[in-house]
């Protein structure tokens, strides 16, 4: 094994139970009083009444980039099991390993942050790596965002329900491009002003249609004028790395949007919270490091690691059952902005999986550069990152 990497999963055991205080994201967030067990739960804005309703205002597309894989507090986010876990006796599922992970804030449930990101962060430094960068610069080209298509909303603070269309971006055309400059590195920067245009992957569609997204929630809702929409158990996002995919399979998963004032186009945080199956994170973090014919990776350690993170059920409805933890929780902070929704597109190819060659760095990636549904979580380890997941 490297030394270098020996190291790093060393060192990232010692640092296990890492975490640090920073910002969180109680702007976003409305808190509600629980008797029982005793603290303010950390929940998204609740649906609002039926009769906030009103005529609905055109779609609004928004995408998002800059995701931050490499948190450094557990506070953003939300409680996920209902109960604030802040010691060994109040957890939700039994810990394969330790004492267990204890909950931020309000019972905000985010392992990833204490257990997983400090161990990334750690290989980035000892390595020379930053798949965080790698991730961002490729975003801020238009590629592999998610956009949401907002329809149905009456353009107020609340409304209590709103159609919300998943898409995975594969190209970002400032205004006036041609289509070309997707794969024209000397093409100029997209501005980020809400006038960008930003193309789909045929695989986000239904049946190729570019008005019915493969991946919809059509409960979604706005209250405080923050979007709360769900993302189905049974698709998986996909970020690339280093000229790789990575696919992340998330069930119980939510994103909260606060919404822009007209005329605004910045959404400066908004938070994806979910859990997050073992075999998915396994799969994931291991593609992360690099694919196991480049890295002689410890599987002993690795797995010690993945049973510490473990802190909750992939299913929901097995919380409080005794039942051994089977996911860890996580949140995800990004940055959101206003864009024009141009359908069908094409972009640069990634590697789809560890036994693909590098693409050439001017290949099309036509089709396959999107996104698919991806295996159903279930109600045991969760969705499988499959290839061609995404939504």
């Amino acid at each position: 094994m490297p030394a270098v990497l020996r190291l790093f999963l060393l060192v990232s055991l010692i640092l296990g139970a890492f975490s640090s205080t920073g910002c969180d994201s109680a702007d976003i967030v409305s808190t509600v009083t629980i008797v029982d067990p005793g603290c303010v739960q950390t929940l998204p804005v609740a649906r609002p009444p039926s009769d906030t309703d009103g005529a609905d205002i055109p779609e609004q597309v928004f995408v998002f980039r800059d995701w931050d894989f490499l948190p450094t507090t557990p506070n953003n986010g939300f409680d996920l099991d209902g109960i604030c876990s802040t010691d060994s006796d109040s957890l939700s599922c039994a810990p394969k390993g330790g004492e267990g992970v204890f909950d931020g804030v309000g019972g905000t449930d985010n392992s990833y942050a204490t257990q997983i990101a400090p161990q990334v962060r750690l290989f980035a430094a000892l390595s020379g790596k930053n798949p965080q960068q790698d991730l961002r610069d490729v975003q801020a080209k238009g590629q592999f965002d998610v956009l949401l298509r907002v329809r149905g909303w009456n353009g107020l603070d609340d409304d209590p329900q709103v159609e919300v269309d998943f898409m995975e971006t594969v190209c970002g055309l400032a205004d006036g491009r041609p289509e070309s400059d997707c794969t024209d590195e000397s093409a100029p920067a997209l501005a980020w002003d809400g006038t960008d245009v930003f193309r789909v992957s045929p695989r986000s569609l239904l049946s190729g249609d570019e008005n019915r997204s493969l991946v919809v929630d059509d409960n979604a809702y706005v209250a405080d004028r923050q979007l709360v929409a769900e993302l189905p158990n049974s698709v998986n996002l996909s970020f690339p790395l280093r000229g790789k995919a990575v696919y992340v399979g998330f069930t119980d998963a939510r994103f909260i949007v606060p919404l822009p004032a007209p005329g605004e186009v910045e959404i400066p945080i908004a938070v994806l919270s979910a859990r997050w199956p073992r075999q998915s994170a396994a799969e994931a973090l291991t593609f992360v490091t690099d694919c196991p014919s480049d890295t002689d990776l410890d599987a002993v350690s690795f797995n010690t690691i993945m049973d510490l993170a473990m802190d909750i059920r992939a299913d929901p409805s097995d919380d409080h059952m005794d039942l051994e933890c089977n996911a860890m929780s996580i949140a995800i902070t990004m940055a959101g902005y206003r864009g024009v929704y141009g359908g069908i597109g094409t972009g640069r190819d990634v590697r789809r999986s560890c036994d693909d060659p590098v693409p050439d760095a001017g290949s099309d990636a036509g089709s396959d550069a999107g996104s698919d549904a991806g295996s159903d979580a279930g109600s045991d380890a969760g969705s499988d990152a499959g290839p061609d997941a995404g939504p």
